[in-house]
């Protein structure tokens, strides 16, 4: 089976953080929606099989992690006002 790469299954240990940190970090807000739309376009080419190189599959996987970091990172140094 497929899996979903959403945040709340990613880090569970930040699952109290990701409300506050959505609600106030816009920069935070885009980088979820822009790493969501990325996962479902994987998850796509993979239950669907589409027509995809080898290489660009994994470019795409390797982005997702690149963006992965960078929304934990945020988490991380997130501190609510």
């Amino acid at each position: 089976m497929l899996q979903r790469h959403d945040l709340e299954g990613e880090f569970p240990e930040y699952r109290g953080k990701l409300a506050s940190i959505r609600a106030a970090n816009e920069n935070f807000r885009t980088l979820e929606g822009e790493y969501a739309a990325l996962d479902r376009e994987i998850l796509t080419a993979e239950e669907d099989g589409l027509p995809i190189t080898d290489e660009h599959f994994v470019a795409l996987k390797r982005r997702r992690l690149a963006m992965k970091e960078q929304l934990e990172g945020m988490l991380k140094a997130w501190q609510p006002a």
